[in-house]
This record gives structure tokens, C-alpha cells and sequence, in this order.
């Protein structure tokens, strides 16, 4: 496009380089930001739920996930083992339409143990 247009002017070229750099940028931004909210669902009620706090209580979420979402088999549960990435994708498989109000559930859940454990420490 540069080339097209700015050939003739110098002017011109400038100013569409400097746009194209801003432009750049921005999408570089945005790349970032992407890739830093892909391992965590957010929700109004609080913090998220994110891959390392997945992994950490995963024993105890699995059973609580399998009894309020029914569709989870042994083996998906078992694939997934804590894997954020592999539940969000069968999150989408075994609920698409309502993924997410499980994703929702699942940060709800995540607020309610943060918060017991919490409660358990000693101060």
C-alpha cells in the first residue's frame, strides 16, 4: 500500500508508515492480551479461575464438576487432569451452547474454595 501511494510523495509514505507502525502495535498489544486472558475466563464476581489454581485443586473440582455437569465422563475427567486448556475444550464439546455458564460455575466454585481456604488459615 505504501508503495502505491507514497511513490510520489514522501510526505504521504511517511505518514503511512507511521499508521502502519501504530497499527502494528496495537495488534501486537492485543496479541498479548489475548494470549494473557486465554487461561482464565473472567466473570463479574471476582478473580478467575486460571490454569495453576486448576491444576491445585483439581482433585476436588473434578468430583463437584462431574456431579453438576453430568455430561463429563471418568475419561474426560481423566484426559483433562487439571489441564486448563483441555477442560475449556471439553467444556465447549460436551456444552457448547452453555459453555459459558459452566465457565461462570467453574469461577464461582474457584471464588468459594479461595475463599474457605481463607477461612482455614490460621491468622
Amino acid at each position: 500500500m505504501i508503495l502505491g501511494v507514497g511513490n510520489d510523495d514522501p510526505t504521504t509514505r511517511r505518514v503511512l508508515e507511521v499508521i502502519l507502525a501504530d497499527e502494528e502495535e496495537r495488534a501486537g498489544n492485543l496479541v498479548c492480551l489475548w494470549k494473557s486472558e486465554k487461561h482464565r475466563h473472567l466473570t463479574k464476581e471476582g478473580a478467575p479461575m486460571n490454569s495453576d489454581q486448576l491444576k491445585g485443586k483439581w482433585m476436588q473440582f473434578k468430583g463437584e464438576l462431574k456431579q453438576q455437569w453430568g455430561k463429563f465422563t471418568d475419561d474426560d475427567l481423566q484426559k483433562i487432569e487439571g489441564n486448563y486448556d483441555k477442560f475449556v475444550g471439553k467444556v465447549q464439546e460436551r456444552y457448547g451452547d452453555k459453555k459459558d455458564e459452566l465457565m461462570k460455575w467453574a469461577d464461582q466454585w474457584h471464588q468459594k474454595s479461595a475463599s474457605e481456604s481463607m477461612k482455614e488459615k490460621p491468622r
